[in-house]
Parts: C-alpha cells; structure tokens; sequence
C-alpha cells in the first residue's frame, strides 16, 4: 500500500507510516509482518529503503518524512524501532 497518491492527485500525499529499513537477510520477510500489521489495522504505510544505521534514527527519520509522524526502522542487525 502506497502513501503516496490521492483523488487529489500526486501533489496532496495521503498520511502514512514510513518504514524505513536497512539491508537485512531476513528483511523481505520482516517487512512483509509489518506492513501485513498497519494493513491489519487499516494504517497505509510507505516502505523505503535506506542506508545501514541504527533501528532508532532509521525510525526518526522515516517519522521525520511521515505526515503522521510516526515512523518504523529496521536496521541491518534486524532489529525493529517505533518512533512517534
């Protein structure tokens, strides 16, 4: 699901969680549980990727770039962050 386009056309983003995530052997599938969660809960998400660095500033970051400030990071070590 993509945050990113609105009847009102390209330029009116829709709120989102991003999902920002470093490279990870396991991260499609971690990936696939929390976007399958904020889908669950009806929260529209948008997944990025990043550059390998902590789990907590990939989560301020991507909270930083979500109109409903709320960001998720996972870095290259698996581990998960929440930032709201």
């Amino acid at each position: 699901m993509r945050c990113d386009r609105t009847p009102n056309g390209p330029s009116a983003p829709r709120p989102c969680v991003v999902v920002r995530y470093a490279e990870h052997p396991h991260a499609a599938a971690i990936l696939r549980a929390v976007r399958a969660g904020l889908e669950e809960e009806g929260v529209p998400c948008r997944v990025e990727r990043a550059v390998a660095d902590h789990a907590c500033r990939l989560s301020h970051d991507a909270a930083r770039a979500s109109a409903l400030d709320v960001g998720i990071g996972l870095d290259q070590e698996g581990s998960l962050a929440l930032h709201d």
